[in-house]
């Protein structure tokens, strides 16, 4: 991330994306299943989408979704992961970046065959009919009930590719108790397949 990936930074510069202490740990400790109680500002939604960016072009024939609570948010990360893609150097690295076949407003693929998809917790089924490499589900607390959160996360589990690079990462701030609290401290306590 540190050579290739760029991000805004919040002075609104376009600095290269180097790791905080929270990413990295995430990083070294992640698991195929993931639980994340965070505080805002730390940049794990980030981290996410650089991870997708990564995968996305050295993995060919990868899927990857981006699920939010809200059609504007979910926009918004896709248009980060968009920036990240634009500032690669592609043209000083032309054989290493697959090239851009399909952008539109819900997907991005790449010529290798990768695609990334986004898609919010209220609207259709984004999950179901395809195998997934990263499934995101951001802001999860945020989501407009438990009985929501509960089916994209049973539709989810298998979808996910059998592959030992396949993640679901749930992560968002805490918003009261739900089952996103309850799957949270289950994590916590050991009691769960999530970490």
């Amino acid at each position: 991330s540190r050579n290739f990936i760029k991000i805004v930074d919040n002075n609104g510069d376009t600095v290269p994306f180097v790791l905080n202490a929270e990413q990295e740990e995430f990083i070294k400790n992640m698991e195929k299943y993931n639980i994340i109680l965070k505080g805002r500002q730390l940049g794990m939604s980030t981290l996410i989408l650089a991870l997708m960016v990564f995968y996305a072009i050295t993995k060919p024939n990868t899927n990857y979704l981006i699920m939010t609570h809200q059609n504007k948010v979910s926009k918004e990360l896709f248009k980060r992961l968009k920036f990240m893609y634009k500032h690669l150097p592609i043209d000083k690295y032309p054989s290493i970046f697959p090239k851009v076949v399909h952008d539109n407003r819900d997907e991005f693929t790449l010529s290798n065959g990768s695609k990334i998809v986004i898609g919010t917790a209220s609207g259709e089924d984004n999950i179901s009919g395809v195998t997934w490499d990263i499934i995101q589900l951001s802001e999860m607390a945020k989501y407009p009930n438990d009985e929501i959160m509960e089916e994209l996360l049973s539709t989810a589990i298998p979808a996910l590719r059998k592959s030992k690079d396949a993640k679901i990462i749930i992560e968002s701030t805490a918003m009261g108790y739900s089952y996103f609290s309850e799957l949270f401290m289950k994590a916590w306590r050991g009691n769960s397949t999530f970490k």
